[in-house]
C-alpha cells in the first residue's frame, strides 16, 4: 500500500509505536526509505488538543516537499519537522511589525542600545539650509541669467574698520493701511493725474485739476484727499453749528441790554433826587410812597445794569465757544468722512471702489513710503557686539542692480536680543534715490552693506 509521507508522520503521532511489520508493509518513496537498521521506539507522543494543531505540520511540510531534506540517522520518529517558530525566537523585523508604532519605536531603541533610531549619526538626513530666507546664514546671490546660485557667506571683515555684511534685505520702514474711519458708501475715489516730466498736477479748461481713478502704483503726497465716504449729512450739520455760532457771537456783541439798563438807572436816579429836593423844599409835599416806589425803580436799575454787565463779560463769551465746539466735532464728523495720505509714497493696494459700501474700520488702501527704506541684516556677536555697530555709518549697495549705485545709511537699531545661532539683528536707515521716474532702491531687494565701525552717522 503506498502513502505518501506526509500521511506516514501523521499516522506515526496519532496511533503511537508501530510493529516493524506494520512499517516493511508501507510503500515509502524512494526519498523518504530509510536505512537498514532496526527502528527505535519513537518518543511519547503529544495528545492533540484539536484537529487544528495538526495544520501548522501539515503547511510547513507541503512549503518543503519539493525539496527534501536528508534525515538524520535514526527512526522515524526523530525527523525534524519544519514547526512555527516560537514568538520569542522570530527575527526582529517580524516582531516590531506586530507591534504598534510606540512599541516598535521601543524595541528599536532597545535593539540600539538606548539610543533613538532616527538620532543615529549614519541616519541622520542631511541639513538643507533656506537660502531664500532673510534669517538664514547664507543665502544666495540674486543675479539675473548667472546659472547656479553661489553662496556667500554672511559676513566677512574686509579691513580693520570696514565689516561686509551680505545678509541684508531692503523693508519699508512705513506701511500705512488707510481704514474708513466712519461707515458709509464710498463717493469718490480719484486724485489728480500727475505729469511724469514735471511731477505736477495737470490742469483741465477750467483751470482744475485732471482726476483720475486712484490705482496702485501712483505716488501720493502727505495730507492729500484720495476719496470720500457720502457726507451729505455731516455737511448739514456744519451748516447749522456754523449758523448757530454767527448768532452767539452777534448776540455777544450787542450792547443794547447794558445801555438800556443804564438808562433806566439814570431816570431812577433821577426821580429819587427829585423828590428828596421837593420834600426839602416842602415837607411830605411828596408821599412817602411813592418816595419808596422810586428808591425800588433805582434798584431795579442798578441790578438790571448789573445782571446785563455779566451777560456780556461772562455768559455770551462762553455760549459763542461752545457754538465753536458744536462746530469743531460737525467738522471732524465731517473730516472724518474723507480719506487722506498720511505719508508721502506710493500706493500699493486698493480694495475700494465708488459707490460701494464700507464699515468702520475696514481697509481701503495701503501705502508704503519709499523715500527712506530700512534695511534689516543679522551680524555675528561673537565677531561684533551691538554697541560695536550701532549709530554706526553704512554704506548699502545693491546686489542685483546693474549701476554700482551706492547709499548712505545709519545703523539705527541694534537688537539687545540673540538668535539660536549667536547672530542678532540691525536695522540702517537709508535714503532713497529717484532716477529716471523710478526709485533706485526697492523692498524686498538683497543689498550689501559695509559698516564702518569708526565712524559715527550724524
Amino acid at each position: 500500500m503506498y502513502l505518501p509521507p506526509v500521511v506516514l508522520v501523521a499516522l506515526l503521532q496519532v496511533t503511537g509505536p508501530m510493529s516493524g511489520s506494520h512499517v516493511d508493509s508501507l510503500h515509502v518513496p524512494a526519498p523518504m526509505i530509510l536505512a537498514a537498521e532496526p527502528i527505535a521506539a519513537p518518543a511519547e507522543p503529544k495528545p492533540l488538543e484539536s484537529i487544528a494543531d495538526t495544520v501548522p505540520v501539515v503547511t510547513e511540510t507541503k512549503q518543503t516537499a519539493a525539496k527534501p531534506e536528508t534525515p538524520p540517522s535514526g527512526s522515524v520518529g526523530e525527523m525534524p519537522l519544519l514547526p512555527t517558530p516560537p514568538r520569542a525566537q522570530r527575527p526582529v523585523a517580524e516582531k516590531q511589525a506586530a507591534l504598534n508604532p510606540r512599541d516598535r519605536l521601543a524595541a528599536q531603541i532597545q535593539e540600539r542600545g538606548g539610543q533613538r533610531p532616527d538620532r543615529s549619526p549614519g541616519d541622520l538626513p542631511p541639513v538643507v539650509e533656506d537660502v531664500s530666507s532673510p534669517n538664514s546664514d547664507r543665502y544666495s546671490e540674486r543675479t539675473a541669467g548667472q546659472g547656479p546660485k553661489q553662496l556667500l557667506p554672511s559676513s566677512k571683515r574686509i579691513s580693520t574698520t570696514e565689516e561686509e555684511i551680505y545678509q541684508a534685505i531692503v523693508e519699508t520702514d512705513d506701511e500705512v493701511p488707510i481704514s474708513a474711519r466712519t461707515s458709509g458708501a464710498l463717493v469718490m475715489l480719484r486724485v489728480p493725474k500727475i505729469d511724469p516730466r514735471t511731477g505736477e498736477a495737470v490742469l483741465g479748461p477750467n483751470g482744475e485739476p485732471v482726476m483720475v481713478k486712484l490705482r496702485p502704483g501712483q505716488y501720493v503726497r502727505e495730507g492729500q484727499l484720495l476719496g470720500k465716504i457720502d457726507d451729505a449729512t455731516d455737511q448739514a450739520r456744519v451748516i447749522s453749528s456754523e449758523a448757530s455760532l454767527a448768532v452767539a457771537e452777534a448776540e455777544a456783541a450787542k450792547m443794547i441790554e447794558i445801555e438800556f439798563a443804564y438808562a433806566s438807572y439814570k431816570v431812577a436816579w433821577a426821580e429819587v433826587e427829585k423828590n428828596k429836593a421837593l420834600n426839602e423844599m416842602t415837607p411830605n409835599s411828596v408821599p412817602h410812597m411813592l418816595v419808596l416806589e422810586a428808591e425800588l425803580r433805582k434798584v431795579q436799575a442798578v441790578k438790571q445794569w448789573e445782571k446785563a454787565k455779566y451777560d456780556i463779560e461772562q455768559i455770551r463769551p462762553r455760549e459763542v465757544e461752545v457754538k465753536k465746539q458744536e462746530m469743531n466735532v460737525a467738522l471732524e464728523l465731517l473730516d472724518q468722512r474723507k480719506l487722506y495720505s498720511p505719508i508721502d509714497g506710493m500706493v500699493v493696494d486698493v480694495r475700494a471702489a465708488e459707490g460701494e459700501y464700507f464699515k468702520e474700520g475696514e481697509k481701503l488702501i495701503r501705502i508704503i513710503r519709499l523715500d527712506k527704506l530700512r534695511v534689516r541684516g543679522r551680524v555675528d556677536s561673537k565677531r561684533l557686539l551691538q554697541r560695536d555697530v550701532d549709530r554706526r555709518l553704512v554704506t548699502v549697495t545693491p546686489i542685483n542692480s546693474d549701476s554700482k549705485q551706492q547709499f548712505r545709511g545709519k545703523v539705527t537699531f541694534a537688537s539687545p536680543e540673540l538668535a539660536t545661532d549667536a547672530h542678532y539683528d540691525i536695522h540702517v536707515e537709508v535714503d532713497n534715490r529717484m532716477e529716471n521716474g523710478y526709485w533706485l532702491l526697492s523692498t524686498g531687494e538683497f543689498v550689501k552693506l559695509v559698516i564702518h565701525l569708526d565712524k559715527f552717522a550724524e
